[in-house]
């Protein structure tokens, strides 16, 4: 995995969680107001989630050697029920309304992690296989 890649994939696979929360907004009729208040939250919210926990991931992952498209995936999984109970936290402060954590919604943020993890790993050149080698600049 290269730099290139690794910056590649943190720029682009968030974006995958806007696009979702917008194609289900947009196709439904209910609620369409909250668009651009959905939009921006769902996106701040995958960027914060890249950086704060899918990169010390990867690099943890990488460091141990453990680092392939599997442990990927599954972190991606439980990093993103941890960031969806965090949007909707937000999204039900700023809408002033509040709606109990439960399993369809870790259900949403696990998929949804899982989508980013996936993406972030084919545009990081992250396979099935394990790394089996330590980091180039690691001491």
């Amino acid at each position: 995995m290269d730099d290139r890649r690794l910056i590649l994939a943190t720029v682009f696979a968030p974006l995958i969680v806007p696009a979702v929360f917008l194609a289900f907004q947009l196709l439904s009729a209910d609620n369409r107001s909250a668009i651009f208040l959905v939009a921006f939250f769902s996106t701040a919210t995958a960027y914060v989630g890249t950086l704060v926990i899918g990169l010390p991931v990867v690099y943890g992952l990488r460091r141990a050697r453990m680092l392939n498209l599997l442990s990927l995936a599954l972190a991606g999984a439980a990093g993103g029920v941890i960031m969806f109970f965090v949007f909707s936290l937000f999204l039900g402060f700023v809408l002033e309304s509040s709606a109990p954590f439960d399993l369809l919604q870790a259900l949403w943020g696990g998929t949804l992690g899982l989508l980013v993890s996936l993406a972030f790993g084919a545009l990081a050149g992250i396979t099935w296989r394990s790394s089996g080698r330590p980091d180039a600049g690691a001491a």
